[in-house]
């Protein structure tokens, strides 16, 4: 589970991701510390589904799933968290005057983060894919193949990630690109590699896999060293939304967005 940090007033709410259907959920707990300022989020929680329940038969918890989310320990819990369609419903059992205010902050600045952390990793995909592909046509006017490309480009995987297996800790198939999985700081972090590599490539004159192979070992391990420097492990961080899941819902998205602007324009229902 990839967690995202959002503040709310002043709070901290957890928002984690969820793998299974490619939707963010809140962290309730967190929810209701900012909505009521209780001392004891949890407890007012449970009180308050059992108060639900009694007065309307409905049960709050059915709005919620259990994921996996990191306490203050550092250990991970299961908690109970909803997803922005099932807080509008649970927000309504709630009599806090913050209700309406972070409803419209759930709507508009809470979406836009997330669409925004979405879209920084898809502009971080993209350009890696941009470099590694000028890389390729470097090293095609060596006479050096696609093949031998691969076997380059998972030799700096292999020094980047301490020599785990990512593809086999992500549980991908062998022909998964792990770079649709990666997070954003290791996206360009490859990035930047890459074009180290290509630099380096030229000015030191260098034609054979071998030689540059090793070079591309290099720059890995100059950028592993500059994230473990600032206490990021590589291989340590979470598998992340599939990039091609992140753009069909960009797609999708932008048609809902045009067609909602076609009907207030008028000219299409």
């Amino acid at each position: 589970m990839e967690e995202v940090q959002l503040f709310f007033d002043d709070r901290h709410i957890r928002t984690v991701f969820s793998e299974d259907d490619g939707i963010y959920y809140l962290v309730m707990v967190d929810v209701i510390d900012a909505l009521t300022d209780s001392a004891r989020a949890s407890d007012y929680w449970y009180r308050l589904k059992r108060r639900e329940k009694a007065q309307s038969g409905v049960d709050l918890s059915t709005f919620c799933r259990q994921l996996k989310v990191e306490g203050s320990d550092k250990k991970s819990y299961m908690m109970e968290c909803a997803a922005r369609e099932g807080l509008f419903r649970i927000i309504q059992s709630i009599p806090s005057p913050k209700a309406e205010p972070f409803k419209r902050w759930l709507s508009e600045t809470a979406v836009t983060y997330l669409d925004e952390k979405s879209n920084k990793r898809i502009h971080a995909f993209n350009k890696l894919k941009e470099t590694q592909e000028r890389f390729y046509e470097r090293l095609e006017e060596r006479g050096i193949g696609e093949q031998a490309f691969k076997r380059i480009l998972g030799k700096g995987d292999e020094a980047l990630f301490n020599g785990v297996d990512i593809r086999k800790k992500f549980g991908l198939n062998s022909d998964e690109d792990i770079d649709n999985f990666i997070s954003l700081v290791i996206l360009k972090g490859k990035d930047f590699a890459t074009s180290i590599t290509e630099f380096n490539m030229v000015s030191k004159s260098l034609n054979d896999e071998l030689g540059i192979g090793d070079e591309h070992i290099d720059s890995n391990l100059d950028v592993r060293e500059t994230l473990l420097r600032h206490g990021i492990t590589p291989e340590e961080l979470p598998k992340e939304e599939d990039i091609r899941q992140l753009n069909e819902r960009k797609t999708n998205k932008n048609l809902k967005d045009s067609g909602n602007k076609k009907s207030i324009d008028g000219s299409e229902k």
